[in-house]
């Protein structure tokens, strides 16, 4: 309740009525996103959204929950990230975002605040003009990120500079920046483009990387002793065909673990000795990649989490006492996953957050005396008694490959004979569907539907070798995966053969036009949700192709050749389309342009197909006002029920059969 009470205080503004109160407990944002204690225990930050869909930090005092001060952002800006920097002073970055679809990318501004909201400060960050923001130190066209807040520092912190603007690359560098001034110094230059940086507990920098799979370069790992120390090349992937990056140090920092991401099978996470250049593998999963290396506040390793249908952890320290506290604070909430959110100076005190398939998050405080305490639930209002399952799945593609994903059905049912959704993710290549709480499937369960969702050949989670898989497989063997993910569940008798719609965002979008186009007798209704439907149009239309990079990566990932590429676009295929599509856009979407939409769109009603246009002039690359939720939620709920729901026509036909 108090928890409720805070939100409600912070996020009061005009908005949208509440059209449906059922639907829209899926609709609203999360109304905390991370919480931190401070380094003496006395003082909660916490990152939230508001009604306004804008980003809020909110400083609450730890024995009565009340807030001492707050720092609010501009729409559609939120907290990216945050950290104490001393028991008095908070630092964080923001990030803006086109829409729910894409990824929130850093704007490269550094703001810090003090417990009670004062001495609100930009201390690095492009100008910006005088738009009600905090007060602003301008220092150019630099934009940074934060390394290392230097417990052992209360002034200063470690971050990474670099110019803003330059798509191609640049030649970051570290500095230590003054909390409280904005002074600044440089402490070490990067060896590499875009290079991210590592520190050991000692306030030293000791790795520096870039590339990989994920950004379209190669690959490259530097290491050095210590702050004096000139960097070395440990790794180069276009030498040793391995990207390696670092996460985490041994307790005395003088080995460290590294995730290399294999040629061939899901990551490893090794130990290697610098002294000898060695590597001893330490984690390793037969199907998935490590989701991450846990460490403690000094940044010492001691376990790998892997989602491999649920979660699990692989403790190489089992003696940590880090590890102790979180196997048995697993063991406390059964059913439910653990993360550790922040640490007291002296490690006795800690956040963390449980969550599960039907639980969105509650932030709880462990204190000296070991015991755990509520303090924050993401969504409240959210009954977790009534939300639904989400199975892990696996099976066979057309090819033998082996296809994983989740299944989840409504709640109460028997899981037979439903009417379902095939939901395909957006990306393609890299994101996945993962075991959690999913607000957009839950909100379809709650209505009737069974809920599909593949992890085709080309997702990320099962090494690069997969990942790969689905390079220039748009509508070829991604979409075969899809379909045979459809198939699967009919076999299964999990699915109505004759009432199943697909849908999906971005990538997803595009896999829901090619799916009525390849399989018209397979799907009786689409939603294509700021989705393409001209592969011709990527390197034409949207930021992708404005940059070389882009222009490689659709070269390589894609494909190239008019031919080959109409082959591949539903815009292209519309004569083999059967099922009617809701095309949703946003005006302001620069990844997908509208014009996918609305070409599709007019290509379908030309050859006499069904198809809806909907665009929201004010959204982007997914919608994030929660007004805009209402109505393209509504109307796809709406959608679904016309054509699959208990009164559709082949729901009715289903039931007059003899």
């Amino acid at each position: 309740m108090r928890a409720l009470l805070i939100a409600a205080a912070l996020c009061a503004a005009p908005g949208a009525a509440m059209a449906d109160a059922s639907m829209d407990q899926f609709l609203r944002h999360d109304q905390f996103v991370d919480v931190k204690l401070s380094p003496d225990g006395k003082y909660i930050a916490a990152s939230m959204m508001t009604s306004a869909d804008a980003g809020v930090l909110v400083i609450l005092d730890r024995a009565t929950l009340k807030p001492t001060g707050t720092m609010r952002l501009r729409g559609r800006t939120f907290v990216n990230d945050f950290d104490w920097a001393n028991n008095e002073r908070i630092v964080l970055t923001i990030a803006e975002s086109q829409g729910s679809e894409t990824n929130p990318a850093a704007t490269g501004e550094i703001y810090a605040t003090n417990w009670d909201g004062t001495r609100q400060e930009l201390l690095i960050g492009p100008r910006a003009g005088n738009d009600g923001r905090p007060t602003r130190r301008p220092r150019g066209i630099e934009g940074a990120s934060i390394i290392d807040t230097l417990p052992n520092d209360d002034k200063n912190i470690l971050v990474n500079v670099y110019p803003v603007g330059n798509d191609e690359g640049t030649y970051p560098k570290v500095e230590r920046l003054n909390i409280y001034t904005g002074n600044r110094s440089v402490l070490s230059r990067a060896p590499v483009l875009n290079a991210q940086f590592l520190t050991d507990g000692r306030q030293q920098v000791r790795f520096a990387w870039a590339g990989g799979v994920a950004t379209g370069s190669t690959a490259k790992l530097y290491y050095r002793k210590d702050n004096d120390a000139e960097w070395k090349l440990v790794n180069d992937e276009s030498a040793s065909g391995v990207a390696i990056w670092p996460t985490a140090f041994t307790a005395d920092f003088k080995q460290a673990y590294l995730v290399a991401d294999e040629k061939e099978g899901p990551d490893t996470v090794y130990l290697w000795d610098p002294e000898t250049d060695t590597r001893t593998k330490v984690a390793r999963d037969d199907n998935v990649d490590p989701l991450g290396v846990l460490s403690n506040r000094l940044g010492v390793g001691y376990g790998v989490v892997f989602m491999d249908g649920e979660p699990r952890i692989e403790n190489f320290d089992k003696t940590s006492p880090d590890a102790i506290t979180l196997s048995t604070l697993l063991n406390s909430f059964p059913d439910r996953w653990v993360t550790i959110t922040s640490y007291t100076a002296d490690g006795k005190e800690l956040t963390f957050r449980t969550w599960s398939d039907k639980d969105p998050g509650t932030y709880y405080l462990l204190d000296r005396d070991r015991k755990a305490t509520y303090m924050l639930g993401v969504r409240d209002w959210i009954d977790k008694d009534k939300m639904a399952d989400k199975q892990p799945i696996q099976f066979k593609a057309r090819d033998g490959l082996t296809i994983h994903g989740y299944l989840t059905v409504p709640p109460g049912s028997d899981g037979k004979n439903l009417p379902m959704i095939v939901n395909v993710h957006g990306g393609p290549f890299g994101p996945y569907d993962s075991w959690g709480f999913d607000w957009e499937v839950q909100l379809l369960a709650s209505r009737g539907y069974a809920v599909l969702q593949p992890n085709f050949r080309g997702s990320g989670n099962y090494g690069r070798q997969f990942t790969k898989l689905g390079y220039q497989q748009w509508g070829g063997t991604m979409q075969d995966d899809v379909t045979d993910a459809t198939l699967w569940a009919i076999e299964q008798g999990i699915a109505d053969k004759d009432r199943i719609c697909i849908y999906g965002g971005s990538y997803g979008g595009y896999a829901a036009g090619m799916g009525i186009a390849k399989e018209p007798d397979l799907y009786r209704c689409a939603v294509g949700y700021v989705g393409v439907y001209d592969l011709g149009m990527l390197y034409t239309r949207g930021d992708i192709g404005q940059r070389d990079s882009g222009e490689r990566f659709l070269a390589e990932a894609v494909g190239g050749g008019r031919e080959n590429l109409n082959s591949r676009s539903p815009n292209k295929l519309v004569d083999r389309i059967k099922a009617p599509i809701l095309l949703v856009a946003g005006g302001e979407d620069f990844r997908a342009p509208p014009e996918h939409s609305e070409v599709f769109h007019k290509s379908l009603q030309r050859a006499g197909k069904t198809s809806e246009l909907m665009i929201d002039d004010d959204e982007g690359h997914g919608f994030y006002k929660l007004d805009s939720r209402q109505a393209f939620y509504g109307r796809m709920l709406a959608w679904f029920d016309r054509y699959i729901g208990p009164k559709s026509e082949a729901a009715s036909a289903a039931a007059s059969a003899p």
